[in-house]
């Protein structure tokens, strides 16, 4: 009896090993998808946003400060991505342009907090808080706007809700067979 209870304990444990083992690799492969898709759809904003910011009438529209013609852009960027909750255009000095959606009972961040200038490149932002009384937690890809001889006209700046990025990963779902 006593070698029948020996065998049994060593079966639990091994099995509740490889299981532990499995779901630790399940958890890791699920981990790299999210950041693939996570990195592949911001990529694909920044070129959107790109590709607009590089349009001769947009950054004309940028220069003149024709909010109109800058908000009917950013309608289009924001209809391409799905995604997006909010698009804006920035002046060179950090002024708010134009937006879409345009909110009226709360501004959004128009930088993270701590970041005094406004880039230069196109850059992904670490995660930041929108001011105001929402604290809703956000990521923004920003795209410089620049004239045709170089000069910096301002931001497109692109932002994505945490909570939508999150439950939009949740439908990723692993199964024992694979996604």
């Amino acid at each position: 009896l006593l070698p029948l209870l020996v065998i049994c304990a060593w079966l639990y444990t091994t099995n509740e090993h490889q299981w532990r083992r499995r779901e630790g690799e399940d958890l890791l492969v699920a981990a790299r998808l999210a950041s693939r898709i996570i990195t592949e759809e911001l990529h694909q904003t920044q070129q959107i946003a790109d590709a607009v910011a590089r349009r001769p009438e947009f950054r004309e529209a940028v220069r003149g400060r024709r909010r109109s013609e800058l908000a009917g852009a950013l309608r289009l960027v924001a209809d391409v991505a799905p995604m997006v909750d909010h698009v804006a255009v920035l002046d060179a000095a950090g002024e708010r342009l134009a937006a879409y959606p345009l909110r009226t009972t709360e501004e959004p961040a128009e930088r993270p907090t701590g970041s005094p200038a406004l880039p230069v490149r196109p850059t992904v932002s670490g995660v930041y808080l929108r001011p105001a009384s929402s604290g809703e937690k956000v990521v923004s890809v920003s795209v410089p706007i620049h004239h045709d001889g170089g000069a910096f006209l301002g931001v497109v700046q692109v932002q994505y809700r945490l909570e939508d990025v999150a439950q939009w990963l949740e439908k990723v779902r692993i199964e024992p067979h694979g996604f």
